[in-house]
C-alpha cells in the first residue's frame, strides 16, 4: 500500500479537484478501490477515473511529476 502520508495528501487533492467536500468517504472510497487486487495501481485507476469523470484534465507527465515530487 502506498505511504499514508502520501496517500493522504493525494487524495485529499483529488478530492478537492473533483469537488469532494466528504474528504473521510471518498478517502474511504479509494482506498477501498485497491482491495480486489493488492497494487497502488488500482488506487491511482480510482483517482484517475474519478479526475476523468469530473473533467479535470491531467497528462501521464503530470502524474509522473507529481509522484516523483510526493515521493522525494
Amino acid at each position: 500500500m502506498i505511504k499514508h502520508t502520501f496517500a493522504i495528501r493525494f487524495i485529499r487533492q483529488a478530492a478537492a479537484l473533483i469537488g469532494r467536500t466528504d474528504f473521510d468517504v471518498y478517502f474511504d472510497e479509494v482506498i477501498s478501490a485497491g482491495l480486489p487486487e493488492s497494487g497502488d495501481e488500482n488506487v491511482f485507476r480510482k483517482i484517475f477515473s474519478d479526475l476523468q469523470y469530473a473533467d479535470v484534465g491531467i497528462s501521464a507527465q503530470n502524474r509522473s511529476r507529481e509522484n516523483d515530487a510526493a515521493s522525494a
